[in-house]
């Protein structure tokens, strides 16, 4: 069964498998969350989802929270469901500004996974040098090494993979799907003619979550 949410651009799909800036702030009402890990008896969930969220976003440094007036991430986690204990899976991390939020919020009883744009994809942005590239091939090896500072004692464990390429043992093991500013340039590049990247992208994002899972689009 499909359900779908109506947010920013507008296209939130919450999918179910059988197998630049600024954001604008969502402005319709959430639905509910496949899973609460308020009620799992989590140590994430000594306090509440919103509370906890809040004393991360306060611990950030000022750099970080100097975003919050574009980005909006207290009401964007919040709107798409996304809690304590939950396996979520992060769309294009980058530098990781919406990872180390995670990682912290989501606690040692949750997950964060990162999805790469595919390497074959990566050559088609002007800047992508040699040594660009070579960083991003060496990626997930990068993202999971950086994430262990992240999140102290009570970080959530990072995984990624690249998109086209997601594999067997992530099918179906997630709750949210979020893609930050995300979709544009798989779009882009797919309407250019340079590939299905935008497909492998979706079908990738349907395979990864459970059955009742959510798809946030910022």
């Amino acid at each position: 069964m499909y359900r779908y949410l109506l947010i920013l651009v507008p296209m939130i799909l919450a999918g179910c498998q059988q197998q630049s800036e600024p954001a604008a702030t969502p402005d319709a009402a959430q639905k509910q969350a496949p899973k609460s890990a308020e009620s799992s008896g989590s140590s994430s969930a000594r306090m509440s989802a919103s509370d906890r969220l809040a004393a991360v976003l306060d611990a950030q440094p000022d750099d970080v929270k100097a975003r919050y007036k574009y980005r909006h991430p207290q009401e964007t986690l919040d709107f798409f469901g996304i809690e304590p204990g939950m396996t979520v899976v992060e769309g294009l991390p980058g530098r990781g500004w919406y990872s180390k939020l995670l990682v912290s919020y989501l606690g040692g009883d949750g997950r964060l996974i990162g999805a790469n744009y595919a390497m074959d994809m990566w050559p088609l942005f002007p800047f992508a040098n040699e040594e660009f590239l070579a960083r991003q091939a060496a990626w997930i090896a990068t993202f999971k090494a950086d994430a262990a500072g992240w999140g102290g004692d009570d970080g959530a464990p990072v995984d990624g993979f690249y998109f086209g390429s997601l594999p067997a043992e992530l099918e179906g093991v997630a709750d949210v799907a979020f893609f930050p500013r995300v979709l544009h340039n798989l779009a882009n590049f797919q309407n250019a003619g340079h590939g299905d990247f935008l497909d492998q992208a979706l079908a990738d994002t349907y395979a990864v979550l459970k059955p009742g899972g959510v798809f946030g689009i910022v």
